[in-house]
């Protein structure tokens, strides 16, 4: 994805119906240098990180006219949840500095042989 795209992130979180953790992964290009610094302060491994900014961000949206508590449920997902997420275990970190496919339509990359 970096090949691709300004930025690329991993996660994992726990998904009970297939029995364990899973990764994920984001990827987008910059906007403006606005946008940048924002993206960065709900990164757990930048310095301008808190898990409170992320509790803050979750109340701010949850309090505005088009959303409400009522019509999101996020009762698994908060800024410490968040920070778990985002900060990979070493040895997928380690794996995916040496990983340099690139997925594409004409040539897929599978996962499972079945």
């Amino acid at each position: 994805l970096k090949s691709v795209f300004d930025e690329s992130r991993g996660y994992t979180t726990n998904i009970p119906s297939f029995g364990g953790e899973w990764a994920f992964a984001l990827a987008f290009n910059h906007i403006n240098q606005n946008e940048t610094e924002a993206l960065n302060s709900f990164d757990p491994s930048s310095p301008s990180f808190s898990s409170e900014l992320v509790d803050e961000w979750l109340e701010q949206l949850l309090s505005t006219p088009s959303t409400s508590a009522e019509s999101i449920y996020i009762g698994h997902y908060d800024g410490q949840t968040h920070s778990r997420m985002f900060l990979l275990p070493k040895p997928l970190r380690n794996y995916l500095k040496t990983e340099t496919r690139t997925m594409t339509k004409d040539d897929p990359i599978y996962l499972y042989n079945g």
